[in-house]
């Protein structure tokens, strides 16, 4: 298995982790009620708004550890290239997580359009958040193991 595959799939799995505590922690913290309340915007504005740069300082903290323990079982380095396959790779699970992305805002959209309550929109937008986090590793595993 590749470096690149290895990373990827320490990433995907430090994404679901997150996910699941964070929804965890929330879901603890708070009374159910006060999580589905119609004046609860800025809560749920709130809530998307940590939850980024935790999950980014959390990410940036596992993928050190990550570093050090292959360096440690691997007895190699990082690699610091990228040759054109890395570039194609990079473009598509951008280009995938993307659409995930996109299709999860209009989804949201589509929430309010419809008369649900506002509540529901910051759920789909956290929901689109992580599917598209988890859409880029997925893309990125995929492709390595499929080639282009």
């Amino acid at each position: 298995m590749s470096f690149q595959e290895k990373s990827f799939i320490v990433s995907l799995f430090a994404n679901i982790v997150i996910f699941a505590a964070y929804s965890f922690y929330i879901y603890q913290s708070y009374p159910i009620e006060s999580l589905l309340s119609q004046d609860n915007l800025a809560f749920w504005a709130k809530v998307i708004l940590i939850y980024i740069p935790v999950s980014i300082v959390i990410k940036i903290v596992i993928y050190i550890i990550f570093l050090i323990i292959n360096s440690i079982a691997t007895k190699e380095e990082t690699p610091d290239q990228t040759d054109e396959m890395d570039r194609l790779i990079e473009l598509k699970a951008t280009r995938n997580c993307f659409y995930v992305f996109f299709f999860g805002f209009v989804l949201s959209l589509g929430v309010i359009i419809i008369g649900w309550p506002v509540w529901i929109m910051f759920v789909s937008l956290f929901l689109s958040f992580s599917l598209t986090t988890f859409s880029w590793d997925i893309s990125h595993i995929y492709y390595y193991r499929k080639g282009i």
